[in-house]
């Protein structure tokens, strides 16, 4: 019992190492009594932690957490956190595999959990999960919220409802939480990426490299935080210092989604078109994790290239071949990350298909995710890239300058490379539009200086 509470104990600041010393006390605590239900439990939480911040590889993770829960429910079939943890797992497996079905089931049923074990957060975070998934977001808050009623000085439940705060967009609430979090367990990395995420948003991109270093400090053994460094400052074209920070992801973590993440972003962010089409190809060939969009941003410059250089039938042939199906719209059991990379094939459908055939295969991809309860269109860029892709020009014109170009540069830094893609040609000649991206440039121009004589300032110091 000892090992189970330093275990807790460890896991509280959801550091790499911590949660893998968490893992390795819990471990022991069975070792001692193989029968001590709640450290399995809370191993099986533990690994969900591990592959939430990609310290453990999602399938992976999942397999351990289902057969545990399993071990757990052959023991007290009535165990409610068990019995959570494996629907939430089958559900997630389940979308994952093409089917919304068990994810419907799997709310219905946590929900039951919940009531039956009202003080239990862990179930709570669960719930709240299934809910944002189908884009039920009060309803996730209304469970944070009754959680942090219940503990309103557990960092963990200040953690997640700021996290929550910040996927809804609302920005001073998240910042409260997780500073609060803050100062409850101090050596939280996510709670330091979380509040830099904030400053991304509200346009201090300094502030959102500053939150990094120092979950850098606090969480050295994260390979993807140095590779979301590296991520901001390829965005800035500052590569000589980008590459710094990715050295150390390809270093420590050279398989990781992360590591094929940034290589091709460098490669993107670079123009070298040769690069950009072997680093994507090498990632959809070893069917690298769909994590930090990994996959379907393979998916996603290959076909942009072939497609402006004429030579989008011969590598949707090769992706054919490589990924067998991953193109079909109409499959009824593609992987969930083909149906993202069926979405990021659309800029180029956009050049190479007829507009009847590309808007009726816009309509497939909005109704299937509509079938999970999800509208892509709720995010204002997406639903710019799809006004586009449509030819509403005006509406899309002026969604964008309200809601898209009004934004700070720092939350768009990849602008220039989406925007001169044939769809937004008549949007961006507009001259509001040119105003907008005017000051755009004029704002990235200046963070790239004041980014780069800071990083100069941290180098001397050292």
């Amino acid at each position: 019992y000892d090992l189970y509470l330093q275990a807790l104990k460890e896991r509280s600041t959801g550091s790499f190492g911590a949660l893998e010393a968490a893992e390795d006390l819990l471990k022991g605590a069975l070792v001692i009594d193989p029968d001590f239900v709640e450290a399995k439990n809370e191993l099986a939480e533990l690994y969900l932690l591990q592959a939430e911040t990609g310290l453990l590889e999602t399938g992976t993770a999942f397999s351990q957490i289902a057969a545990l829960a399993e071990q757990v429910l052959a023991v007290d079939a009535e165990d409610s956190h068990a019995s959570a943890l494996a629907s939430y797992v089958a559900a997630v497996n389940a979308v994952a595999d093409d089917n919304p079905e068990p994810l419907f089931d799997a709310v219905e049923q946590l929900e039951q959990f919940c009531a039956r074990q009202p003080d239990d957060y862990r179930i709570r975070f669960l719930l709240a999960r299934l809910y944002q998934t189908i884009q039920q977001n009060d309803r996730a808050l209304e469970l944070q919220l009754q959680a942090h009623d219940i503990d309103p000085y557990n960092a963990r439940i200040l953690f997640e409802l700021g996290s929550l705060y910040a996927y809804m967009d609302r920005w001073d609430e998240a910042r409260d939480a997780l500073t609060k979090s803050l100062e409850i367990e101090t050596r939280q990395p996510n709670a330091y990426v979380r509040l830099a995420q904030v400053s991304l948003k509200t346009g201090d991109g300094l502030e959102y490299l500053q939150y990094l270093l120092k979950a850098m400090a606090v969480d050295p053994r994260d390979h993807e935080l140095p590779g979301m460094i590296a991520g901001f400052l390829y965005n800035l074209e500052l590569f000589e210092a980008g590459d710094e920070f990715r050295d150390r992801v390809i270093a420590v973590a050279p398989t990781s989604a992360m590591a094929y993440h940034i290589e091709l972003l460098r490669a993107v962010r670079s123009g070298d078109e040769d690069a950009v089409v072997a680093s994507a190809r090498r990632a959809i060939e070893d069917d690298v994790e769909q994590r930090m969009n990994a996959y379907a941003g393979s998916v996603r410059h290959l076909l942009r290239i072939a497609a402006k250089n004429g030579s989008y039938d011969e590598e949707s042939r090769w992706l054919e071949s490589v990924a067998p199906g991953i193109l079909d719209l109409d499959s009824t059991s593609s992987p969930m990350k083909y149906r993202i990379a069926q979405t990021a094939a659309l800029d180029a459908w956009y050049s190479v298909l007829p507009t009847e055939e590309l808007l009726e295969r816009i309509e497939k991809i909005l109704a299937f995710a509509d079938t999970f309860g999800i509208d892509p269109l709720a995010d204002p860029q997406s639903r710019v890239a799809v006004m586009a892709l449509r030819g509403q020009v005006e509406e899309a014109t002026e969604f964008a300058l309200e809601e898209v170009l009004s934004q700070p540069v720092v939350s768009n830094l990849g602008w220039r490379h989406s925007l001169e893609l044939a769809q937004y040609e008549n949007i961006v000649a507009d001259g509001r539009v040119q105003q907008a991206l005017q000051r755009w440039d004029e704002e990235w121009s200046a963070l790239q200086v004041k980014v780069s004589s800071y990083l100069e300032d941290l180098s001397s110091a050292s």
